[in-house]
């Protein structure tokens, strides 16, 4: 599978010379991520389950990702989100329950 960049939510290869420079290349965050990000915290809150918890993390590494890679202090905002979420008593809680009912 090749790598993929986005621009303006259009994805193409990396360019030669971002490949000789070694540039890592990140997919752009798309003009509605927020907007996910925050339905994904409700529904979690709604309706706890590992899909949900699944998305909502992906989210938060997706900008963290994003953000270190264009050296933007927002990513530790979203390391944090990610830390409280993980840390969280009720969703440790609820994932231990789920560890123990699979196994």
């Amino acid at each position: 599978m090749q790598n993929t960049i986005s621009i303006n939510n259009h994805l193409r290869t990396p360019s030669v010379k971002d490949l000789m420079s070694g540039k890592k290349t990140v997919k752009k965050l798309t003009p509605d991520f927020f907007e996910k990000v925050l339905d994904q915290e409700l529904e979690l809150k709604r309706n706890f389950s590992i899909d949900n918890l699944q998305v909502l993390v992906d989210l938060y590494s997706m900008a963290i990702e994003y953000y270190s890679s264009i050296e933007d202090s927002k990513f530790r905002d979203y390391q944090n989100r990610l830390n409280m979420l993980l840390s969280h008593p009720n969703i440790l809680k609820k994932m231990n329950d789920y560890a123990k009912s699979n196994i």
